[in-house]
C-alpha cells in the first residue's frame, strides 16, 4: 500500500463506508478505487477534491504533507513510459499540489 492508499482506506473504514458506497460518491469504478487503496493508481484532481470533501480533510493532510510530494511524483513515474510526458505531468502535479497546500494553509 501507499501512504495515500493507507490514508483513504483508514478514512473509508472510519466513515463505515464500503468500497461500493465510496465509488458511488466519487463516480469511479470499484476496480479503479481498489487500485487507489493498494497504491497502483493515482487519483485525478477531481477525485482528490471529492475525497477531501467526503472525509472533511485538507489536501495537505490527505497526501501526508509536503514531504510526501516527492514520493508521489516518484510513484507517478512508474506509470509513464515517455520521459518527456512524465516530466510535464510531474511539473503540472507539483504546481497543482503546491497550490492546494497553499490554499489549505490560507483556510487554516
Amino acid at each position: 500500500m501507499s501512504i495515500l492508499g493507507d490514508k483513504i482506506t483508514h478514512l473509508r473504514f472510519k466513515a463505515k463506508l464500503t468500497q461500493r458506497e465510496i465509488t458511488g460518491i466519487l463516480g469511479i469504478s470499484q476496480p479503479t478505487y481498489n487500485r487507489l487503496e493498494i497504491g497502483d493508481f493515482l487519483p485525478t484532481k477531481l477525485v482528490m477534491e471529492k475525497l477531501c470533501k467526503q472525509y472533511k480533510v485538507t489536501m495537505k493532510s490527505l497526501i501526508g504533507g509536503d514531504d510526501m510530494l516527492d514520493h508521489y511524483l516518484e510513484h507517478l513515474q512508474k506509470f509513464k513510459k515517455n520521459p518527456e510526458c512524465a516530466k510535464q505531468i510531474e511539473e503540472a502535479y507539483i504546481r497543482w499540489i503546491s497550490s492546494q497546500i497553499q490554499h489549505d494553509e490560507e483556510i487554516i
